[in-house]
């Protein structure tokens, strides 16, 4: 069977995505200041997956057809999600994105994270427009977890210090509570009810989850050109994600200790080192294998919606982002 492709995932809604472009892109253009242009400018060729854009309009179409909420809600997470984007850079101190130059490599932190704060004052402005106060409560509350989770991460990379625990709470608030919102949204735009916006929520964290773990065992196994940035680069950054919490558990404090110690250094060879130590312990089998099981926990989450070719294609969705390669 041939591996899934979100091109294909995305056919139902493929009208929708495409006039989504043009919406977003009038969101934030025609701003007469020149540098916030040229960003704009760069940008319009790199718009990324579209992942929750996808999430929102698929979950919409569960209930009927995309209407002028819908496309407003997907502008709106599109939008916090970019601006995230920006300031993870920034704070990473990453060169690249989507295989391309980030903004910080190119225009420096200083106006890379006023830019991500321009996008974030535009997705307020949509959130408005929407006209319904709970489209601002779920993105205020979701802005929330996305801060507390990036802040998390990036405290616990100093002393590379994480568990299980902390993990799966981490990656809900920077990943989850996002595609949860994208779901939810959707659902909200076509008069859901609260057990079916509950489902969505349910089903949104719980893929988001399951694909922030399979991008993190990329890391130790993709190639710089499918995912768009170097392999063992999270390494690099000090962080400590599923499939080596996995290799731990079976090693000796000493071997950890060593391990720690090979991130701490960040060398080309060290990393190298800690990449077959992962691999040797099943660290990576273990933590698609749980990614595995989240795409099917996501999926029961839709059983309160009837069989239709939408949902299907949520179920593709589900095995896309924990079967991907990039």
């Amino acid at each position: 069977m041939a591996a899934l492709r979100l091109k294909d995932i995305q056919v139902l809604v493929q009208p929708e995505l495409a006039d989504f472009g043009r919406r977003y892109d009038e969101w934030i253009q025609n701003t007469q200041v020149p540098v916030v242009d040229k960003i704009i400018g760069f940008l319009g060729g790199s718009r990324g997956k579209l992942l929750r854009p996808t999430l929102c309009y698929l979950s919409a179409r569960l209930l009927g057809e995309s209407n002028e909420r819908t496309h407003f809600a997907a502008v709106v997470v599109e939008l916090l999600h970019n601006a995230t984007l920006v300031h993870d850079d920034v704070v990473d101190k990453s060169d690249k994105r989507r295989g391309m130059p980030s903004l910080n490599a190119l225009f420096g932190n200083k106006i890379s994270v006023l830019f991500g704060d321009y996008l974030l004052a535009h997705s307020l402005l949509a959130m408005l427009e929407c006209g319904d106060t709970r489209v601002f409560a779920i993105l205020a509350e979701t802005s929330r977890r996305l801060a507390r989770g990036e802040l998390d991460q990036a405290a616990r990379s100093r002393n590379l210090d994480m568990d299980e625990e902390t993990y799966y709470r981490m990656v809900a608030n920077k990943t989850g509570a996002l595609l949860g919102a994208a779901c939810r949204l959707g659902g909200i735009s076509n008069e859901a009810d609260e057990q079916q916006l509950e489902a969505l929520k349910d089903f949104g964290e719980t893929i988001g989850v399951a694909f922030q773990i399979q991008d993190d065992l990329l890391d130790y196994t993709g190639s710089e050109g499918l995912i768009g940035k170097p392999a063992g680069a999270d390494l690099r950054d000090g962080k400590i994600t599923l499939p080596l919490l996995y290799a731990f558990e079976d090693a000796s404090g000493k071997e950890i200790r060593q391990v720690k110690q090979w991130i701490r250094k960040r060398g080309r060879a060290e990393i190298r080192r800690v990449v077959d130590f992962v691999r040797a312990a099943s660290g990576v089998e273990r933590a698609h294998q749980r990614a595995v099981a989240l795409g099917e926990e996501a999926l029961a989450r839709l059983e309160v919606f009837p069989p239709s070719p939408v949902r299907d294609s949520l179920a593709d969705f589900s095995a896309f982002a924990v079967n991907r390669s990039y």
